[in-house]
């Protein structure tokens, strides 16, 4: 328990820096990085600036904690879907609520089909990654 609320508290932090630098590079804009939606929902720069990093955070916290799953006896493939449908439950909600993505199936779509083949080709990659870590390993094993 005491892992988990670190690794929460670690995407927690992570994302609120995360999510205000990406909306900020997303707007080209150092003096306006938060969607004209999620101004005109708070009311105020200030408002939006702190709704958005507080919801940005729970991105974070969840894909941070969601990492622990790949420490438990679950399968790596079931370990990685649980952790997709963790992220992408949070993320566009999350993404609406921000005007990071608009109201549409299309778009949510669209932004579910970006967030699915980045996590494929990341685990595809770390796949690969232990992959030759373990063939590696088993070749010392037999040299000794």
């Amino acid at each position: 328990m005491k892992k988990l609320l670190k690794y929460i508290l670690i995407g927690y932090l992570s994302g609120a820096v995360m999510g205000n630098v990406i909306s900020m590079l997303s707007t080209m804009s150092l003096q306006h990085f938060f969607s004209d939606a999620l101004l005109a929902r708070t009311g105020s720069p200030a408002g939006a600036i702190i709704v958005q990093t507080l919801l940005s955070a729970l991105i974070g916290a969840a894909g941070f904690g969601g990492m622990l799953l790949y420490k438990t006896e679950l399968p790596l493939a079931a370990a990685t879907v649980i952790h997709f449908g963790l992220i992408e439950a949070v993320f566009i909600p999350v993404s609406l609520i921000l005007g990071w993505i608009p109201f549409a199936l299309k778009d949510i779509g669209l932004m579910s089909g970006i967030m699915f083949a980045a996590f494929a080709v990341i685990w595809i990659g770390m796949f690969i990654h232990y992959k030759r870590s373990v063939k590696e390993l088993n070749e010392i094993t037999k040299r000794k």
